[in-house]
C-alpha cells in the first residue's frame, strides 16, 4: 500500500494524548482528540466538506485519560471523554455541541464508547485510577439517543476486586446490544474476556500460552465478527503484538509482531478479516490478514509519537484511515493514497509483499 499522511491539527505539541477516528456512511473520516495549546480540550475534526475543519467539542476535558468517538446512522457524533467525571458530548443536527455527566465518580480514565445497533443509544465503559491501581471497569447505558440520562445495569468488570487492571481495554456490543469487554489483569498477568449474559459476567482467561517477563498484557482492542465471535489484538510485555480469535468455543493465539517496543494496538474487521495498526517504537505499522495469510506489515509513518495513541477505522469498502500524533505532537491522518474521498479504490492485494508471520513463539 502507498500511504499518505496529512496534518489535521498542528501545534498541539503534547504527547500521551488520545484520539479516536470513525468513518461515516458518506465515506469521510471524523476524529475526536485531546488537544493542549494552553487550554486542555477535546476537539473534533471533520473532513466531510472536502477539507479538515476543527472545532472544540468540550473545553473542560482532562488530557491523557481517554476519548472515544461514535457516529450515528445520520453521521451525528457522540464523544465519550473525561473531566473529573466521565462525560459525553453529542452533536445536534444544527451542528452545535452539548454535553452531560455520565456518572458522578472521580478519577475516570480510559473511556470507551459504543452505540447500540437497535436504538443508537450510547454505552460507555471506563476505569477509575484510584490508588493503588485500576480496580475495575464500570459500564453504563444511556436511556436516550443523546446520552442525557443514564442507567447502570451492569456489575463492575473484575472477578477479583483487589487485582489491578491496565487501563487499555476493549469494548464491543453483542447482537443483542449487551456489553463485552477484553481487558488486562496486571496483578495476575492475564488477558481476559468478559461477556454480560443478562444477569452477570461470564469471565474467562484468554490462553496466551506465553510467560510474562515484565507486565504481561498491556493494551487491548476488541471487535466481533458478523457471527459474534471475538477477535482481540493485544501487546504483551510491551514487546509482542498478539492476535487472539475465538471460534467454535476455542481460542487460538498468534504472535504477529515479535520484538521490542510494541504499543497501543488498534483493530478493525473487514469481511471478518483483521486489520491492525501498532506502534513499534515510533514506527506506525499496518498488518492485515488477506484470507490466506498475514501480509508483511506496511509502514504508515516512521516518526509517530511513541507515547501517543492512535486509532484505526475502515470505510464500507474496507479502506483504512488512521489517526495518530506525530513526534511533534501534531494530530495526523493517514489514508492509503487516493483515499481522500469515497471514490478511493485501494491497491490490489497482488501488489503486496506477502509472508506468513508465524504462530505464537515462531
Amino acid at each position: 500500500m502507498s500511504w499518505q499522511t496529512e496534518v489535521v491539527d498542528a501545534g498541539a505539541g503534547f504527547s500521551d494524548n488520545w484520539c479516536s477516528i470513525a468513518v461515516g456512511s458518506d465515506g469521510y473520516p471524523r476524529i475526536a482528540y485531546e488537544y493542549a495549546a494552553g487550554v486542555d480540550a477535546v476537539r473534533y475534526a471533520d473532513r466531510s466538506s472536502g477539507a479538515w475543519a476543527t472545532e472544540v467539542a468540550s473545553a473542560s476535558a482532562l488530557l491523557g485519560v481517554g476519548v472515544s468517538l461514535g457516529l450515528t446512522a445520520a453521521n451525528l457524533s457522540r464523544i465519550g471523554y473525561c473531566t473529573s467525571t466521565p462525560r459525553i458530548a453529542f452533536r445536534k443536527k444544527n451542528g452545535s455541541w452539548s454535553g452531560t455527566n455520565v456518572f458522578n465518580v472521580s478519577d475516570p480514565i480510559c473511556i470507551r464508547l459504543a452505540l447500540e445497533s437497535a436504538t443508537g443509544y450510547p454505552v460507555i465503559a471506563f476505569c477509575r485510577s484510584n490508588a493503588p491501581g485500576f480496580r475495575g471497569i464500570n459500564i453504563g447505558r444511556a436511556t436516550n439517543v443523546n446520552g442525557t440520562a443514564w442507567s447502570w445495569p451492569y456489575a463492575t468488570v473484575n472477578p477479583t476486586p483487589t487485582d489491578s487492571l491496565y487501563s487499555g481495554f476493549g469494548l464491543a456490543l453483542s447482537g443483542a446490544d449487551l456489553p463485552i469487554v477484553a481487558y488486562c489483569n496486571v496483578t495476575q498477568q492475564e488477558a481476559r474476556y468478559a461477556v454480560w449474559n443478562g444477569a452477570a459476567w461470564d469471565d474467562e482467561e484468554i490462553p496466551i500460552g506465553m510467560a510474562a517477563v515484565s507486565v504481561g498484557p498491556r493494551s487491548m482492542d476488541l471487535k466481533l465478527t458478523s457471527t459474534g465471535e471475538p477477535r482481540v489484538v493485544l501487546t504483551w510485555d510491551d514487546s509482542y503484538t498478539l492476535y487472539a480469535a475465538k471460534s467454535g468455543g476455542v481460542w487460538t493465539v498468534e504472535n504477529l509482531y515479535p520484538g521490542s517496543g510494541s504499543y497501543q494496538p488498534s483493530l478493525a474487521l473487514y469481511n471478518n478479516m483483521p486489520r491492525i495498526v501498532v506502534n513499534r517504537g515510533g514506527e506506525l505499522s499496518y498488518i492485515l490478514w488477506d484470507g490466506d495469510e498475514w501480509v508483511v506489515p506496511d509502514v504508515i509513518h516512521e516518526t509517530a509519537d511513541i507515547t501517543g495513541y492512535h486509532s484505526l477505522a475502515l470505510d464500507s469498502d474496507g479502506n483504512p484511515h488512521v489517526a495518530f500524533y506525530d513526534a511533534n505532537g501534531d494530530l495526523m491522518h493517514a489514508p492509503v493514497e487516493d483515499s481522500q474521498s469515497p471514490l478511493w479504490t485501494p491497491s490490489p492485494l497482488g501488489t503486496h509483499v506477502r509472508g506468513h508471520m508465524g504462530p505464537l513463539g515462531g
